[in-house]
């Protein structure tokens, strides 16, 4: 008799420890709200190995292109297009322009492709030597709302244009 007295108090202390655990959880709950965008979330995909159908297709479509071309790039040399730019750097790791010419007065042509997303763009603005970091150009363009406005076409950027004069390019705001 006495076990089983032991048992249903046991249960009985159990249960009222539930009860009262969930009772306080119900006023004083844990849980964090954090609203993450579109961007971070395709950031994360991507660093997982993800792409989207159109990045694929964009990326077999190069290499088609790049396979059939004849090596006559003279129109296109200063074109920044793709995720295939590769940042120049000088000996002591910063960004320089591609010839000798001071890098203060050289432009590049740009290509913003229509629904292209703000981390595409600062990766490729790094590459080409543009800006010195991704992650601040992001959170620049995040803060000052130039991030939904970009607007697609092609465009003459200043090599050590700072990160407004850049996105007042790119947006079209005088």
């Amino acid at each position: 008799m006495e076990k089983k007295a032991k048992i249903i108090y046991l249960t009985l202390g159990i249960g009222i420890g539930i009860v009262i655990t969930c009772t306080l959880y119900s006023f004083y709950p844990v849980t964090k709200f954090v609203e993450i965008s579109d961007d971070i979330i395709i950031e994360r995909a991507r660093e997982l190995g993800m792409v989207t159908l159109k990045e694929s297709l964009n990326m077999e479509a190069d290499n088609v292109i790049e396979a059939s071309s004849d090596g006559d790039n003279e129109n296109n040399e200063n074109l920044v297009k793709g995720s295939n730019s590769e940042k120049i750097e000088d000996e002591k790791g910063e960004p320089k322009a591609a010839n000798n010419k001071s890098s203060e007065d050289k432009s590049i042509k740009f290509l913003v492709e229509r629904g292209e997303r703000l981390s595409d763009i600062a990766k490729r603005l790094y590459g080409a030597g543009l800006i010195d970091n991704i992650d601040e150009f992001k959170l620049f363009a995040r803060e000052k709302g130039y991030e939904r406005i970009i607007r697609y076409g092609e465009y003459d950027l200043i090599f050590n244009s700072s990160y407004d004069d850049i996105l007042q390019i790119i947006t079209r705001i005088e």
